[in-house]
């Protein structure tokens, strides 16, 4: 079953440079980790480090490409963790396959989620769009792809 991929690291990294086309590396990764803005659900042990184990999941991958189009959008780290912890808290299911919502950020004013047959939630923060279903998409393929190459 497609939920039951785990990546570790430098599959995430060989999966984000894939679908972004953006190298990350695992300093990144574990800054990432430490500031709780993309942390493994799988396995870490919370230690610094590149020997430290960090095993993600498809949902992890797919927060990560969302952190890496907000930043490539030119949003502040302060604001992706605006936006993230936003999500967290309001909407946890849409970083989940199948969800039609889409992030607008609008300047510095704030971000909105839309959804289709619900209101617009504004998220105190800050025009970027971005159908959340693109950070899902392809995730599957690409963990195999980097799950074959490991």
């Amino acid at each position: 079953m497609h939920t039951a991929l785990t990546l570790n690291t430098r599959q995430v990294m060989a999966a984000v440079l894939e679908l972004e086309g953006q190298e990350l590396n695992q300093r990144t990764l574990a800054a990432w980790a430490q500031m709780e803005i993309a942390v493994p659900s799988i396995a870490w042990e919370r230690k610094r480090g590149r020997y430290s184990t960090r095993i993600y999941s498809l949902a992890d991958l797919a927060r990560i490409r969302l952190v890496v189009r907000l930043r490539k959008a030119g949003l502040s780290m302060p604001r992706v963790r605006a936006v993230l912890a936003y999500l967290n808290r309001e909407l946890p299911e849409v970083l989940k396959p199948k969800t039609q919502a889409v992030l607008v950020v609008d300047g510095w004013r704030a971000a909105i989620i839309r959804r289709a047959g619900n209101p617009d939630l504004e998220i105190p923060s800050g025009q970027y769009r971005l159908s959340l279903v693109e950070v899902i998409k392809g995730n599957i393929e690409a963990a195999r792809e980097a799950l074959k190459a490991a």
